[in-house]
């Protein structure tokens, strides 16, 4: 799209209208009506619209709730056209109209007006809009109907005395939302971002900003995706998070990344420009894709043998706008709605640790304090081995390993596959607050990598600030145990979202374990909103792992707008019929409002590991 936006003018800036309703070659399609209208030029098509009713049209705009605004293309500053609308009593209807300024014709700008005008009025609860005009007017009908709307009537009148056809068009604006369901691969991704998507952002006031990031630090929130899609506005966090939505939607593998200038979490400078560009890699056939969209200079899709080279690539092209300064590179894995600009660095702050994977153990190790700790544990076991890195510098060591079944501790006995880990950080480190960072990483790792139904961590009881920091991590306390020296040892449990299926949860977890179940339905409301690449758990009756599942597409939709298509991937009835009747008498125990309207959460999902 155009960088544009439709701004509401000030009463001082009505002389623009003027300017365009008095220009013949802009005004020629208006001429020739007979219409009884002060001002009217019949000939050609102009409209007197003097500085002495300015103020009157104004009020009469506000009072009676009439849409109008000006195009403004921030490229180049200028306003090129209006549009507007306003309800007819007598027809009842909404009656749209566009007018591009005659020296800004042809070059793209009345298809995505058209587009912004709909969604404002979709966004102002109007069903339809109208508009109409002569046939013989081939690129205004085409122009409508590329849009999205259709002929609704064919009439004729008068122009310079002859009968002309005309036809009436008529849009439900909920159909110009973006819909995602064709898009296939990561050109798909392109043209839909450059179609439905442009940078600005919505403010905590719910103001959209185009072209202008004053006051962004203060009044800047993330959006949640159907936002983005609603207003088709995303700053770089917004458009990497619908392009990650998109690309788990279709099952692309990508990573989302943030390259910026480094800020503390209490930096607290708001009138400083941010320096942070947010980006995504996808990954198909054993290369990598970067999909550039937010950044106007660089969009496109650039191909690259392998993550290293796309990320240095990358990285070297923003260090290099920055003047040389370090820029440190952080994947993270979710965009929270309603983040300020502060919160959403902090929670990149918090990601700013990396795991590398030393694939031969048994090798002579780089650091000599790491060997020391942990030479004697290596030898002869099955450990995976971790180096921590925090903005690039190695700050110490992880090494995962399979729980062994060896404590007495009953509630274990419904876990099918835990892991525990040793952490050794530096001591030079120690002091830095990264101690939750690093469990909350270290956990992710384990439940993505290992398909783990739990994480159990033996500390002993005198360190009260790595358990404090266990627990603030949802680490529970499940046992105290002893060791040979009658030490006391605390035995900590962190564990994924474990669910069952509330209607037969036995049954229905054998279906999925048959492969014949990759899909469930729940109450909107009552239960989680998960999303694409959540990792969870299935548990049966007796709350024992069955299988480890991630999530792949989530659907909210109203109950009755749920297919065959997707209700048979649940593997549970025969036909759509019997589906609706089973889970409107269960949701209806819930639920005691529940019917056709109410909406559900439909979930497919796929089966990492299975443990029955």
């Amino acid at each position: 799209m155009r960088n544009i936006e439709l701004v509401i003018p000030k009463l001082e800036e009505y002389s623009y209208e003027e300017k365009l309703e008095k220009d013949p070659n802009t005004m020629s399609y208006n001429a020739g009506y007979d219409v009884k209208y002060s001002g009217y030029h019949y000939d050609t098509g102009c409209i007197d619209f003097t500085v002495d009713k300015w103020k009157d049209v104004y009020d009469k705009r506000i009072k009676e709730n009439r849409y109008f605004a000006y195009i403004k293309d921030f490229d180049i500053n200028e306003y090129v056209g209006y549009v507007n609308y306003q309800y007819d009593k007598e027809q009842n209807i909404y009656e749209c109209g566009i007018l591009i300024e005659y020296k800004y014709r042809g070059k793209g700008y009345s298809k995505d007006a058209l587009k912004l005008l709909i969604k404002e009025a979709y966004n102002n609860g109007i069903e339809y809009l109208y508009d109409t005009f002569e046939k013989d007017r081939e690129n205004t009908l085409k122009l409508f109907l590329d849009v999205g709307f259709k002929i609704y009537k064919e009439e004729t009148w008068k122009k310079f005395n002859k009968d002309v056809s005309g036809a009436i068009v008529r849009i439900n604006t909920s159909s110009i939302l973006p819909n995602i369901s064709k898009i296939r691969s990561i050109n798909d991704v392109f043209s839909f971002m450059e179609n439905n998507i442009r940078y600005g952002w919505l403010d905590i006031n719910k103001n959209i900003h185009i072209g202008n990031m004053k006051n962004f630090r203060k009044l800047y929130r993330t959006m949640t995706i159907d936002e983005i899609l609603r207003y088709g506005i995303g700053t770089c966090i917004g458009q990497v998070y619908l392009m990650h939505y998109i690309l788990n939607n279709i099952g692309i593998k990508n990573k989302m990344f943030a390259t910026r200038i480094y800020e503390p979490d209490d930096f607290d400078d708001l009138t400083k420009e941010e320096h942070m560009h947010c980006f995504i890699l996808c990954y198909v056939n054993d290369k990598v894709y970067h999909i550039e969209h937010p950044n106007w200079y660089k969009k496109g899709i650039y191909e690259y043998k392998n993550e290293d080279k796309a990320l240095k690539t990358i990285n070297e092209y923003y260090v290099k706008l920055s003047n040389g300064i370090s820029r440190p590179i952080t994947e993270f894995y979710d965009v929270k709605p309603n983040m300020s600009f502060k919160e959403f660095n902090c929670y990149i702050n918090s990601l700013n640790i990396t795991f590398r994977k030393l694939r031969d153990n048994k090798k002579e190790l780089e650091y000599s304090e790491i060997v020391d700790k942990f030479k004697i544990k290596l030898m002869g076991e099955k450990q995976e081995l971790y180096i921590i890195r925090s903005d690039n510098k190695v700050i110490g060591l992880v090494q995962i390993y399979k729980y062994k079944n060896d404590l007495k501790i009953e509630k274990l006995n419904k876990y099918r596959n835990i892991y525990e880990y040793d952490l050794f950080v530096y001591d030079n480190y120690l002091n830095m607050d990264l101690s939750e960072k690093i469990i909350r990483c270290i956990n992710d790792v384990i439940y993505k990598e290992y398909s783990a139904d739990g994480v159990l961590l033996r500390l002993f009881k005198r360190d009260t600030k790595t358990i404090k920091s266990c627990l603030n991590c949802d680490f529970k306390e499940i046992y105290t145990d002893t060791n040979s020296n009658k030490e006391e040892i605390v035995i900590l449990l962190n564990e994924p979202d474990r669910w069952k299926f509330g209607m037969k949860p036995n049954a229905l977890a054998k279906l999925v374990l048959n492969g014949k179940k990759t899909a469930t339905t729940s109450l909107y409301g009552y239960d989680n909103l998960t999303k694409p690449g959540d990792f969870s758990v299935i548990i049966d009756a007796n709350r024992k792992s069955v299988c480890a599942i991630k999530t792949k597409r989530v659907i909210v939709k109203k109950f009755k707008d749920i297919t065959w298509d997707l209700a048979k991937l649940e593997g549970e009835n025969d036909s759509l019929e019997d589906w609706r009747k089973s889970h409107i008498n269960y949701f209806s125990k819930i639920d005691k409002e529940f019917n056709c309207n109410t909406k559900v959460i439909f979930e497919i999902f796929e089966v990492l590991k299975k443990w029955k």
